[in-house]
């Protein structure tokens, strides 16, 4: 490895890093956020090793945001099947697993049909400017479904499938994961807490699969490796996690009309300088 030293480089990765795992978490789409940095700043950060560090850097950060949970449900799914008495409680994260399975398969099949697709056709600065507008408008949305939400339905195999199915849209840059999945869970009667909770345990494995998909698709990882992916992978699990944080406290005062009017301006600057 040759590695040089350069400040304005180091910089530039410590701060796409910690942007990228800010917004990872948000209903804004980093994805979007990725593309915009690259129209900027003039440069791409489409290599495969940047995504795979900075993704895996959000993926630990959620995870270990999540740690109680994810143990709780992990342990009780594996009670379940292995314990002769079937208790109610380790049915209920057995059968979450089984929905957050169920969840992911969709955007699976699609991201594993699609991925180079969209790649090359739905990854302009256009289209993350229309896409990101669209979000606008579902958070728009979402801020008055949950002005005066009680729902407390519970979370069941329909009620997964659709929100598996509205996390398709979520791959196209621009569109927010986080906000198109929260929006059909709440659209589905599920209360905000647990509709968000739910988006981020998908994330998770569909992390994974992202991941693993694209290390198929390029097995020359180490021959491209360098430093400044270790700086945006500290800064971008920083990030996540703090963005993470912030994003639970914001959203008990109902603050996703300010996500979306963010939205809405970045969206209409970017329409009017391209």
């Amino acid at each position: 490895m040759n590695i040089i030293f350069n400040l304005k480089e180091l910089l530039l990765y410590l701060f796409i890093g910690l942007v990228q795992g800010l917004v990872e978490p948000l209903p804004i789409s980093s994805s979007g956020h990725m593309v915009i940095f690259e129209y900027i700043f003039k440069i791409t950060f489409s290599d495969l090793n940047f995504k795979i560090f900075v993704n895996l850097a959000s993926f630990l950060a959620i995870t270990f945001y999540y740690r109680k949970f994810i143990k709780e449900i992990i342990k009780d799914f594996f009670s379940y099947i292995f314990n002769k008495n079937k208790r109610k409680e380790t049915k209920e994260k057995f059968m979450y697993v089984i929905f957050v399975i169920i969840a992911c398969i969709p955007s699976g099949i699609v991201g594993i049909l699609f991925k180079d697709y969209i790649e090359k056709y739905l990854s302009s600065i256009l289209t993350v400017a229309l896409s990101l507008l669209f979000t606008s408008i579902i958070l728009f949305i979402l801020s008055k479904l949950t002005k005066n939400n009680k729902n407390e339905e519970k979370l069941n195999a329909k009620k997964s499938i659709s929100i598996g199915l509205s996390q398709i849209i979520g791959l196209i840059p621009g569109i927010s994961r986080s906000g198109i999945t929260t929006f059909m869970g709440v659209n589905k009667k599920l209360s905000l807490e647990e509709a968000l909770k739910f988006s981020f345990i998908m994330y998770l494995p569909t992390s994974i699969g992202a991941t693993f998909l694209s290390l198929i698709s390029d097995n020359s990882i180490i021959e491209s490796f360098n430093y400044l992916y270790i700086v945006s992978f500290i800064s971008s699990f920083i990030g996540t996690y703090l963005g993470i944080s912030l994003f639970f406290k914001s959203i008990k005062k109902n603050n996703f009309k300010f996500f979306a009017i963010y939205l809405l301006i970045i969206s209409t600057i970017i329409l009017f300088i391209i």
